[in-house]
């Protein structure tokens, strides 16, 4: 057993409190930060009834099927939010990370207040308020994934376990914002908006004055990051790799591609899934959340198995594939069976198979490539490549809702998701077999 533990543990065993402290900040902020993106979704069926209602009364708001159009917000924001990963990575790279991760968190935090309470702020709305507001909400949202990330690159140095553990704090998140909606659904949805985002921006005030980016600033010695300058009163001073130099660096279009594929599969399944119970009256908002939560539940799980059985066999593109493999009999049985997606077991399944691959592609693989001898000593570019790597797959999501938007039909959504889990199967075996083939190769990054 000592054996096993030094095995999985041995990289970060010398750990500070500071390092504690760095871990349990990035976590929660995150979590938050993930968790109300989803708040305006968990309530799609209370607003799917009040916006029926104004459409009867001749309303201006919207003058379209309300499920149409909340379809359409999510595309917005998605395609805003993919935008916004290459922007803030490149960004993080060269700013202050603290003051990037402060100014996110309470941007879309004062921009889910105003979607809570437009109607209240102006008298004539319409739905082109609200995409507006969506993609702002994107571009905000869109600065916390590349930041965090490369915060947690400086004090830690790659670990697919406790990356893996780290990366649940995005479902965690969902998690406890959708209970929030839920509790104060009872009383009006725009409570749950204002209580998610009051937590948001407050996360966001304790992260401009506790949290510490680097270890140089309370005299640690580093743990990641590569450039050797001093970060004392840091603000536009930071050393980079370009752009173009990160996205050419081996290794980050494969994982960039096959994180498309993983992204695609997780964002479809969770808009099919929110879209199909907000079309069912038995549901309502409380049940709904409840339901979806079970994903969240199997993301985090995954997660973490998924870092120990990677560290422990030495590659993760085993365990990948494997994963993949049942994750196309599992979206299979989500169609195919009459209960499929109320079934929590199966929605669970999903969650702990392809939430749990997402995590570790976009966090443990994403450190590792920042460390590329390719670009030791030119600068900071982990921000960045977490940027282009999620940033790719947001992208793909984002047109691939286009596309599920544009001929939205149950069967041609199966098979289009079908081939979407069964590309991502055939390259996650491409790739293992390239770390089979390279794998005694020093500068070589396994997935």
């Amino acid at each position: 057993m000592k054996s096993l533990h030094v095995k999985l543990f041995a990289k970060n065993r010398c750990l500070s409190w500071h390092h504690v402290c760095v871990f349990v900040l990035t976590y929660f902020s995150y979590a938050i930060f993930q968790g109300s993106r989803r708040a305006f979704d968990n309530c799609k069926n209370t607003l799917n009834k009040s916006f029926v209602l104004q459409s009867s009364n001749k309303s201006s708001e919207t003058n379209e099927d309300p499920i149409f159009f909340f379809i359409r917000l999510d595309i917005c924001f998605a395609f805003a939010y993919a935008l916004g990963l290459f922007i803030s990575g490149i960004m993080g790279d060269r700013l202050n990370l603290r003051y990037m991760l402060t100014l996110g968190m309470c941007g879309s935090a004062i921009t889910t207040l105003i979607i809570g309470y437009l109607r209240n702020i102006t008298h004539t709305v319409t739905k082109y308020h609200y995409y507006v507001l969506y993609s702002v909400n994107g571009l905000f949202q869109s600065i916390g994934w590349p930041v965090t990330v490369a915060i947690m690159g400086n004090w830690f140095s790659s670990g697919d376990i406790l990356y893996g553990i780290w990366g649940g704090n995005g479902p965690l998140g969902y998690i406890i914002c959708s209970y929030i909606i839920s509790y104060s659904l009872s009383y009006d949805y725009k409570i749950g908006l204002l209580l998610n985002g009051s937590l948001l921006f407050c996360c966001g005030v304790i992260n401009l004055f506790c949290l510490i980016t680097h270890p140089k600033e309370v005299g640690l010695k580093e743990s990641n990051l590569l450039n050797e300058q001093n970060l004392e009163n840091e603000v536009f001073i930071k050393k980079a790799v370009g752009f173009g130099e990160a996205i050419a660096l081996p290794g980050v279009l494969i994982y960039a591609l096959s994180q498309s594929f993983v992204i695609i599969t997780n964002d479809v399944f969770i808009f099919l899934l929110s879209t199909k119970l907000a079309l069912d009256p038995k549901w309502n908002d409380i049940r709904s959340n409840s339901l979806i939560s079970y994903y969240d539940y199997g993301s985090i799980i995954g997660g973490v198995i998924d870092g120990i059985l990677s560290k422990l066999i030495g590659m993760r593109s085993p365990v990948i594939s494997t994963m993949l493999l049942f994750t196309v009999a599992t979206i299979s049985l989500s169609f195919k069976l009459p209960n499929g997606f109320t079934n929590a077991k199966i929605i669970f399944l999903n969650g702990f198979l392809v939430g749990g691959i997402n995590i570790i592609i976009s966090t443990a693989i994403s450190v590792e490539l920042s460390n590329h001898d390719q670009i030791k000593n030119k600068g900071q570019a982990l921000a960045t490549i977490t940027g282009i790597i999620d940033g790719t797959g947001h992208f793909a999501s984002a047109v691939a809702q286009c596309l599920v938007l544009i001929k939205f039909n149950w069967n041609i959504v199966f098979y289009f998701l079908m081939f979407v889990t069964g590309s991502s199967c055939f390259w996650s075996f491409f790739i293992l077999y390239k770390d089979i083939l390279n794998k005694n190769q020093k500068n070589y990054v396994k997935l």
